[in-house]
């Protein structure tokens, strides 16, 4: 028995745990399946494979891909070659043949769309590894119930007829392959994993593959779960996955799978029983065989006798009673030796399951004491480290309210800076309107100032035109009176005219000077309204400031 070599081994781990099609549950275990079992084959001080030569593929899309992926490992192997798949299986055709499902896989045309067992067979056959190992953790069933998956079966043994190949299926033909809802592996997976990551108490340094079916037989019929199926060809079966991690140690294989000393005393009963069963029997059979025996050879003695001439009738007769009566002496001798030593046998396992029992109770005592000094430990560590943790939390407490407080400081300091030079500013620009408004102020009254001026020149000017008018009016009457002379007609009629014109010139004069005022004193008005506006605004930010003196 041997571990396989591992610069020449190759350990192929194919998961599909999500599909496409929603006919196909999604399996999230699976992934879980082939991450661990990679993890353990590899492992330095269980598997005996080398983690690079661990090929670990999860949820493949399509067939030629899986085929490339698969294909290429396996003509590169020499040693022995691992193929494991779990996922759902189909089956296909009125044959029935094999197909894994893949993501993009159709339930409705599985043919095409699922990767067919003969794919498996055919890198089987065309890879150069001396031992080639097949792990099917599948069914046959197209669709999959909420807490089943597709699973393995006997047919696909059928289908296998390799030299140097070892194959292992986790259900009957018919069988479903356990998925629970939640669960963190596959059932049969999780029973393989435990036994590979566990080993064999009183069993071989090294796990062949045998020994794994054995006791994976074993377990699945005690936790009720799907038999699994084997088949092997040549030596291959012999071949060892890893070390024996419970090698030299002597506990019951039984003990893995009790839950409590009733379950440990319900198994040594029934194993009791059977075995006092079996000794029964056989003492039965060969009782049953004595005295067939011995019925023959009376009648071969009647036969002979009854031909022998010379011979008496009688003395056969005799001879045949006392074959008959010794072969009933023997019979019963043999059924009280049985059933003497079923008694002894029902005594020693009344005493092995006393024993057993006091042995059971011891460990669950010890086991107890030492689960109740750990959880005291556990509860003492507990309390130290929520202990340290709340004094970091209060350390860390009482540095983010420090921090709180600089920061409030921080930003009081921050405000107080911010508002002083937001007031100073607004005074800045307060100060600034005042003083632009006091301009203006200042402009419209010197605007004001200027108007009256104009309107008093203006004023002056009409005045002096009409003096003028007046002068030149006396003027003339003075020419018209030197030139009384002159015919009276032609005296009053140019006096008269050049009064008219005077008379018109001064009123002309008079009504433009007065449409020069008008307009100088709306635009008085104006500015003054102007100003007050401006005042009135200016009102609440200057109150100092008064209304212009006019």
């Amino acid at each position: 028995m041997r571990l396989p070599d591992p610069a020449r081994s190759t350990a192929i781990l194919v998961g599909s745990s999500r599909f496409h099609s929603a006919d196909l549950n999604d399996l999230p275990a699976v992934r879980n399946n082939v991450d661990t079992l990679a993890a353990v084959l590899a492992s330095p001080t269980l598997g005996g494979f080398n983690r690079r030569r661990c090929v670990v593929v999860h949820d493949p899309v399509g067939v030629f891909d899986l085929y490339r992926q698969i294909r290429g490992p396996a003509v590169a192997t020499e040693d022995t070659l691992l193929i494991y798949y779990a996922g759902h299986g189909l089956t296909v055709g009125l044959r029935h043949e094999l197909h894994l499902a893949l993501r993009d896989t159709d339930p409705e045309a599985p043919g095409v769309s699922a990767f067919a067992f003969d794919h498996i067979r055919d890198i089987i056959q065309h890879s150069p590894a001396k031992n080639r190992i097949l792990i099917l953790d599948c069914c046959f069933s197209g669709l999959a119930l909420t807490d089943a998956q597709a699973g393995g079966a006997e047919a696909i043994v059928g289908q296998i007829s390799i030299g140097g190949t070892y194959t292992l299926t986790a259900t009957p033909a018919t069988g479903l392959a356990i998925a629970p809802v939640g669960a963190q592996y596959t059932a049969f997976t999780e029973q393989l994993l435990r036994l590979l990551s566990d080993g064999i108490p009183n069993g071989p340094a090294f796990l062949a593959m045998s020994d794994v079916y054995r006791h994976l037989h074993y377990r699945t019929t005690a936790l009720g779960l799907p038999i699994p199926r084997q088949q092997g060809s040549g030596t291959v079966d012999a071949l060892a996955l890893t070390h024996n991690p419970a090698y030299g140690t002597a506990a019951s294989p039984a003990l893995a799978l009790a839950r409590d000393p009733a379950d440990l005393l319900e198994l040594a009963r029934g194993e009791a029983q059977r075995e006092s069963e079996s000794i029964i029997a056989a003492a039965r059979l060969e009782a049953q065989e004595i005295t067939e025996k011995a019925r023959i050879e009376s009648v071969i003695i009647k036969a002979t006798a009854g031909d022998a001439a010379g011979n008496p009738l009688t003395a056969a007769e005799r001879e045949a009673a006392e074959v008959r009566a010794q072969a009933r002496r023997d019979a019963d001798t043999l059924r009280a030796d049985a059933e003497r030593e079923t008694k002894q046998l029902r005594t020693a396992t009344a005493h092995e399951v006393v024993e057993f029992k006091a042995t059971v109770d011891r460990e669950v005592a010890t086991l107890r004491a030492t689960t109740e000094r750990e959880i005291t430990q556990l509860r003492a560590k507990a309390a130290r480290e929520a202990e340290e943790k709340i004094a970091e939390a209060t350390k860390l407490l009482t540095d983010a309210r420090d921090k709180r407080d600089k920061d409030l400081q921080s930003l009081a300091l921050e405000i107080a800076e911010r508002q002083e030079t937001a007031e100073h500013d607004e005074s800045a620009r307060h100060a600034s309107a005042v003083a632009a408004t006091r301009k203006l102020v200042t402009e419209a009254e010197g605007r004001a100032r200027a108007a009256e001026d104009r309107a008093k020149e203006i004023e002056q000017r009409a005045e002096t035109r009409r003096v003028e008018s007046e002068r030149s009016a006396a003027e003339t009457i003075d020419k018209a009176k030197d030139l009384a002379d002159k015919t009276v007609n032609e005296a009053r009629a140019e006096a008269h005219r050049l009064l008219s014109e005077a008379r018109a010139e001064a009123e002309e004069t008079t009504q433009r000077a007065r449409r020069e005022v008008e307009d100088l004193t709306r635009q008085k008005d104006a500015v003054t309204s102007q100003l007050g506006q401006m005042l009135s605004g200016l009102a609440g930010l200057a109150p100092s400031v008064q209304s212009p003196q006019r």
